[in-house]
């Protein structure tokens, strides 16, 4: 691993493929090719000198009807501090006519899913999205008020329009937001977190049971469930997604 980051730094380098401020979205089969190349440019943000970002998409198309198991990628990925997306889609062929592709979106302004079938090689608008990096400010009754990081302008977000990871948010939290039409829809948030648990019922000294849970209040407000033998005060990881305890810090 340290040789291919070592020619992968100097491939950037001599060639200058990556400039400040880049975001770099690789595309991951789940091979080793593709896993290797991301991890490695993970790392590469350490100490290449140049500021950027990586994020990976796996694009599942269900040959067979059946969907693959890519949680073990997105284990790797939440360790390495790269952002991973699974998108979904079924690409099948009638008896009759040309391809298609079954899809399943949702929409971003209502959250409504839809099912939605184009046929193969159909063009598709491009709608007026921008992302954004901000610092969470404060919560203000059901309103999230973040500020942009370039032009200290401020904006208020419904915290329903999240889906949950509201909870996650710690005031001067940096996080990138997502736009329409100059208006805030989504956040996006690391796959897991580190935080403190604030509050939760002591847990009996020497046991280290961890099938048997219990609440425990997080820092910034949120409840989730972990083993008994976590006390207040400890550092936890939790899933972002699922609200799943992983561990201690």
């Amino acid at each position: 691993m340290q040789r291919l980051e070592g020619l992968l730094r100097k491939a950037v380098q001599d060639y200058e493929m990556i400039a400040p401020g880049d975001r770099v979205c690789v595309g991951v089969s789940g091979g080793k090719d593709s896993v290797a190349l991301t991890v490695a440019l993970g790392h590469l943000r350490r100490y290449l000198g140049v500021p950027f970002e990586v994020m990976a998409v796996t694009l599942d198309p269900r040959f067979g009807g059946v969907e693959a198991d890519y949680q073990p990628l997105a284990d790797l990925f939440a360790q390495e501090g790269i952002p991973y997306e699974i998108v979904d889609f079924q690409h099948f062929k009638p008896g009759k006519g040309g391809a298609m592709v079954r899809t399943k979106l949702r929409n971003i302004l209502t959250g409504r899913m839809q099912d939605i079938t184009f046929r193969s090689g159909e063009k598709v608008g491009k709608p007026d999205l921008e992302t954004r990096d901000m610092q969470f400010l404060y919560r203000q009754d059901d309103e999230l008020i973040f500020m942009d990081m370039t032009n200290y302008e401020q904006l208020q977000m419904a915290a329903a329009s999240t889906g949950g990871k509201e909870g996650f948010l710690k005031d001067g939290q940096e996080c990138r937001v997502l736009l329409y039409k100059s208006s805030p829809l989504d956040i996006d948030i690391p796959l897991s977190l580190v935080l403190e648990v604030t509050e939760t019922e002591p847990g009996a000294k020497g046991d280290t049971v961890s099938n048997v849970t219990k609440a425990a209040k997080l820092e910034t407000g949120l409840t989730v469930q972990v083993p008994i033998f976590v006390n207040t005060g400890d550092r936890i990881k939790v899933d972002t997604r699922t609200k799943e305890y992983l561990g201690r810090e």
